[in-house]
């Protein structure tokens, strides 16, 4: 694996962080005993070990490497894009559908590998990209995150929505939102549904797009890492009503925890709070 002296520094800077404040260790905990209730603590504690590491080498990429993702080639046809310390590669399955996603459509993805990656390189490929984000304190620092992190080339792709018909005019005008749609949502609007194996309420945006506008596109997009190298990735659901769409994004979520939970970061989150009431008293 390349060295970058200051992405290795933040790395470890972060691990050392996480392990010896125990970070929502108490959430993880709960989550991880709540979906595999038999698994023993010899696995319980190799997964957290290998989740911390995880996330602080992806977080460590987002603070010290998203700038390499803002200088990405244009054009599908100049990949695999090869710098000093990385590869970055596109699935040759998703060339097709990064192609429809130029004309916009609902995205939906997770708190999942570094997904905050996603923006600058899409932006980069010409794709209109617009996400939601809930702004986080202090200003400051919101600010920061919007303006140098979260944006490409002079635009921010960051924004947080107050009136879903907003996302209706996005849709509208051709660009691609997108939603994590990982989280527990405590609204009344909530859609029910199960999540490994658990009751679970669901972000009701996507499903409030496709009733007012059935025929907009929905995708799945991620990137996966190995070693140096980072592979975009990029499928279309179809969805015959409009709840389909959350539920496939849960199946297809559950079949990437099935394959390493470890990079999933939705453990960290109260991800099943307002699904079961007695639930509630574990966190």
């Amino acid at each position: 694996m390349s060295l970058n002296p200051l992405n290795f520094f933040v790395r470890h800077a972060l691990l050392s962080a996480l392990t010896i404040s125990h970070w929502k260790e108490s959430v993880i905990s709960a989550n991880w005993k709540y979906i595999y209730p038999r698994k023993s603590s010899a696995e319980t504690f190799a997964f957290k070990k290998k989740l911390y590491q995880n996330l602080s080498e992806d977080a460590a990429g987002f603070l010290t490497g998203n700038g390499a993702f803002k200088k990405l080639p244009a054009s599908i046809g100049e990949y695999p894009f090869k710098n000093r310390s990385s590869i970055f590669s596109i699935d040759k399955d998703s060339i097709g559908i990064l192609e429809k996603m130029k004309k916009g459509g609902l995205m939906l993805t997770a708190h999942f590998g570094n997904y905050e990656a996603m923006g600058p390189w899409l932006c980069q490929l010409g794709i209109p990209l617009t996400a939601s984000y809930s702004k986080i304190k202090p200003a400051l620092l919101n600010t920061f995150l919007e303006s140098t992190l979260r944006s490409a080339n002079g635009y921010s792709y960051s924004r947080f929505i107050r009136n879903p018909k907003d996302i209706l005019k996005l849709v509208d005008a051709h660009n691609l939102f997108c939603l994590l749609a990982d989280q527990d949502y405590r609204k009344s609007s909530a859609i029910p549904t199960e999540f490994l194996g658990k009751p679970a309420n669901c972000n009701p945006i996507p499903s409030f797009i496709l009733r007012h506008r059935p025929l907009t596109p929905v995708y799945i997009c991620w990137i996966d890492k190995k070693q140096d190298e980072h592979i975009l990735h990029a499928i279309l659901i179809k969805s015959e009503k409009e709840d389909d769409a959350i539920q496939k994004f849960n199946a297809w979520l559950e079949k990437k925890i099935t394959e390493d939970g470890s990079k999933w970061y939705g453990w960290s989150h109260r991800r099943f709070k307002s699904s079961i009431e007695t639930h509630k008293n574990i966190y």
